[in-house]
């Protein structure tokens, strides 16, 4: 045997003892921060970490043997594979950064307020902008007898802050890569279209026939493999079971009809439901709203309020950007896999 192939299979036994090793260290971090154990967590990784010089030197030795060698089959297997280990290496201190924010995590709120900047202006007039583009129909007359609003645009900056608070409590569970998102009184889709970027499946429901087809024809442009608005009663709709989110913003302006809908939404909502009830621009609450609330304008159906609080504590120990699982990343992260795997869990990403 040559001393390349020698080095070969020590690298890929390496890569093996190191991949048993994050499989370990992959389910410790993958649970919620209240049940984590970090002082097991800290053991695997400086095992982990043991493994790093070897297995640097013996890429060193690899990069230059497989770079000087010929252009056989075998050889540009070889030269791929060592290519790939590089890769690996190069994330190494980003591996470390984002087990060390398991081992020690930091709370970061949920947060319901934001500070305006021009920035924040600028997007503002923006979304104001394609709020009217979206929808410049006015009200008809059978969606104004049947006491519903106009189409009235919450602020994009308050409406993602909601967003991302439900995007991270969906993480603790595991559910956010195929939660389902309902806009109950969508008007032109504008929100609809917003939330696609976070949850995978978009749906809006309108009452307003001629605010229905603006939103029909606005998710048709901008999100047509992952939104749509369905014309319908939210009195009468029979499919809040199916979604994962729920969210409304003033869309009855009669307060029984409206206790109603929000009565009817969280008979029929699954366990564990997010609801988005904002009542006003300032992300007001219901006081007398009958489910556990996580925070401001969230709730969370069939849970009690013990358990909604222990689910926002674990939501807080989640990251506050969209999070990129390794069938985004741009080369196989090989033994790193359990680690991003279970890290997404938390909305952390290596990359």
């Amino acid at each position: 045997m040559s001393e390349n192939s020698r080095d070969l299979a020590k690298a890929r036994a390496l890569q093996a003892d190191l991949l048993q090793l994050t499989t370990k260290l992959g389910k410790l971090i993958a649970a919620p921060a209240s049940q984590r154990d970090t002082d097991a967590a800290t053991v695997l990784w400086n095992d982990i970490k043991r493994l790093h010089a070897p297995l640097n030197s013996i890429y060193r030795r690899l990069r230059k043997s497989t770079r000087d060698s010929d252009k056989s089959d075998a050889q540009r297997e070889a030269q791929s594979e060592v290519r790939n280990l590089n890769r690996c290496l190069r994330i190494w201190d980003q591996m470390d950064d984002m087990i060390w924010r398991h081992i020690t995590p930091e709370a970061s709120e949920l947060q319901m307020h934001r500070t305006h900047t021009k920035a924040d202006e600028t997007l503002s007039f923006l979304h104001a902008a394609l709020h009217l583009l979206a929808n410049p129909n006015s009200q008809d007359q059978d969606a104004v007898d049947h006491n519903c609003f106009a189409d009235i645009p919450m602020g994009i900056q308050l409406f993602d802050l909601l967003l991302s608070a439900a995007y991270r409590l969906l993480l603790v569970q595991g559910r956010a890569d195929k939660a389902r998102f309902l806009d109950v009184g969508c008007g032109g889709g504008t929100k609809v279209l917003a939330a696609s970027r976070v949850f995978p499946k978009c749906d809006g429901l309108e009452y307003d026939q001629g605010y229905a087809e603006a939103g029909k024809r606005t998710l048709q442009l901008t999100a047509p493999e992952t939104g749509q608005v369905i014309h319908g009663d939210a009195l009468t709709f029979d499919a809040y079971a199916d979604y994962d989110v729920i969210y409304f913003y003033r869309p009855i302006s009669d307060d029984d009809l409206l206790s109603q809908m929000q009565n009817r939404i969280i008979e029929q909502a699954r366990l564990g439901t997010i609801i988005l009830a904002p009542y006003t621009k300032f992300l007001e609450p219901r006081k007398d709203f009958p489910c556990a609330r996580i925070t401001g304008p969230v709730f969370v159906t069939g849970m009690s309020q013990e358990d909604a609080d222990l689910w926002h504590q674990n939501a807080e120990h989640t990251d506050t950007d969209l999070i990129r699982r390794k069938r985004h990343m741009r080369f196989d992260p090989e033994f790193w896999t359990p680690i991003v795997e279970a890290a997404s869990y938390n909305g952390v990403s290596a990359t």
